[in-house]
């Protein structure tokens, strides 16, 4: 049985020729620039212009496509130009310093230029601990079809209560797994 599941994979073909240990193909990992507030009606985070905090970095660390992903319509915005099954992942990392608990969401969205259309959407809660910072990690995930020059863009949002900090751990991975005609 063993033998089945470790060449299945390789055999079948559902990867395609993406090779998954070269990051520089297909992947990209943006990181958040700054600290910032995101209020119960949400934040979208940036991917081009200048904003100081709410921004995503593209993060270079391991390689990354640089072709595949472009800012889009607006800076909030990222263009995808290849047509195929993505794996898509937005971490928010959120924090209160004080006041009440609240709770936080990640969500990603698309298909169109300032998309609201949700694709993949993760909810957490900071506790409030007293005298201490406390923190959450919120993921949302969105694995399938991405149509060529989709755009999609990042909101995060905290309850009513308040605004939760949005750490600059707050991250966000492409991968094109692969490309279909």
């Amino acid at each position: 049985m063993s033998g089945i599941v470790n060449t299945a994979g390789s055999r079948s073909g559902v990867i395609g020729t993406f090779p998954m240990t070269d990051p520089s193909i297909g992947a990209v990992r943006y990181t958040n620039k700054g600290t910032f507030s995101a209020g119960a009606a949400g934040a979208i985070i940036a991917i081009g212009g200048s904003a100081s905090t709410q921004r995503f970095n593209f993060d270079n660390g391991g390689g990354g496509d640089t072709t595949n992903y472009v800012t889009g319509s607006t800076n909030n915005d990222l263009k995808i130009q290849t047509r195929g099954i993505y794996i898509i992942t937005f971490s928010v990392v959120a924090y209160i310093v004080s006041g009440e608990e609240r709770s936080v969401s990640a969500k990603i969205r698309g298909f169109g230029s300032g998309s609201t259309n949700i694709l993949g959407q993760g909810n957490g809660h900071v506790i409030a601990l007293d005298s201490s910072t406390g923190y959450t990690g919120v993921d949302a995930i969105y694995t399938g079809l991405v149509p060529a020059n989709s755009e999609i863009n990042f909101q995060t949002a905290s309850g009513s209560q308040g605004n939760a900090q949005i750490n600059t751990h707050t991250s966000a991975t492409l991968t094109l797994i692969r490309e279909v005609a």
